[in-house]
């Protein structure tokens, strides 16, 4: 019989040291816990009976709001101030083409502005050539 407590030593010894090894030595009974109690957790999120609206009707609802909000802030909406078109652009200031006359527009100051040289005229489809706002020789 004295020989079972030196053995009960050596194995908790062996035990811990094994414990303090990096990734060796089995499971605390904290990391079990952990584990018991995030299955139960998603058990009972999904027998819950509000399972089924937070799924088919809540999370929807937050997924369309999410991309209409994120819509309003990334597009808007004014005349091209060449061909005098309602269209819709990019609000980042990046540069973008009229979809009516083809011209580079970017939205500056709460406007739509020209990002370079003009085609055409203005005044609808198929103007003549390039202009960039200066005089012809």
């Amino acid at each position: 019989t004295a020989q079972l407590p030196s053995a009960r030593r050596q194995r908790a010894a062996a035990a811990a040291t094994m414990m303090a090894l990096p990734g060796g030595g089995g499971q605390s009974s904290s990391l079990v816990f952990g584990q018991v109690l995030s299955a139960l957790a998603v058990f009972w999120l999904i027998t819950h009976p509000l399972f089924v609206f937070n799924v088919f009707f809540l999370f929807p609802l937050l997924v369309v709001g999410g991309v209409t909000l994120w819509a309003s802030l990334t597009f808007t909406e004014g005349t091209c101030p060449v061909c005098a078109s309602d269209i819709g652009g990019l609000a980042n200031g990046d540069e973008f083409p009229c979809l009516v006359c083809g011209n580079q527009l970017k939205f500056e100051d709460g406007e739509f502005v020209t990002a370079g040289p003009t085609v055409g005229g203005g005044g609808g489809f198929g103007g003549g050539g390039f202009s960039d706002g200066g005089g012809s020789p």
